[in-house]
């Protein structure tokens, strides 16, 4: 706000909504160097887990301005409204995401005493199993943002947390687990470079 020359007339609300873009960490450079120099993984995880939070709180804070820089009926008004609704989407998102997280630590706790007592195949458990972590990853997201109106990414971050945790001695199969959503992530990282290339790269064209 200070800083911008006065004829871009940037209001608050257009300097903070842009600042939250820019305060949004991105580990993607950061991870592949480390992984490349051979760092611990303990480190990386810290690191991706790090830029995760930040991504949440950013998104609370770019939601809450956007609504007010847009004119919506529903954006904050007032330094206790505002407050009152950054409360609600910074806490009320990770106590959702600890329900979700335990829902899932239940199901992936049934899933494997049913395998040890059935003696199913292994291949069998670690499919219910991934399918249990990626049903609560989308809906943990769905029903914080577009139900409950908190943060879906701090709900399904700590969720995600939960399973950490306390879900490792339940998972059958670590490495099948592990491949499966490394692969996850690496097609959404890509999808997502590319959607913003497509985008900045059309927005550039029709400006000029």
């Amino acid at each position: 706000y200070g800083v911008l020359p006065a004829r871009y007339e940037w209001d608050m609300n257009m300097c903070m909504t842009f600042g939250a873009i820019l305060a949004a960490p991105d580990p993607v450079a950061v991870v592949a160097l480390l992984k490349s120099l051979g760092a611990s993984a303990g480190l990386t995880m810290i690191i991706t887990g790090e830029s995760l939070r930040n991504d949440g709180t950013a998104m609370v804070l770019f939601n809450l301005f956007y609504d007010r820089l847009s004119g919506s009926p529903d954006a904050a008004s007032t330094p206790r409204e505002i407050l009152a609704t950054f409360a609600q989407m910074a806490l009320g998102g990770p106590a959702l995401g600890f329900v979700f997280g335990l829902g899932a630590l239940v199901l992936l706790y049934v899933l494997s005493e049913r395998e040890a007592a059935t003696l199913a195949s292994g291949h069998t458990g670690a499919t219910w199993q991934f399918s249990v972590t990626l049903a609560c990853a989308y809906l943990s997201f769905f029903v914080g943002e577009h139900v409950c109106k908190v943060s879906g990414v701090l709900c399904t971050v700590t969720a995600a947390l939960v399973l950490a945790e306390a879900g490792q001695p339940l998972i059958n199969n670590h490495k099948a687990m592990e491949r499966v959503w490394h692969t996850l992530e690496f097609v959404g990282n890509t999808i997502i470079f590319l959607l913003a290339g497509a985008l900045v790269g059309e927005a550039l064209t029709l400006e000029h």
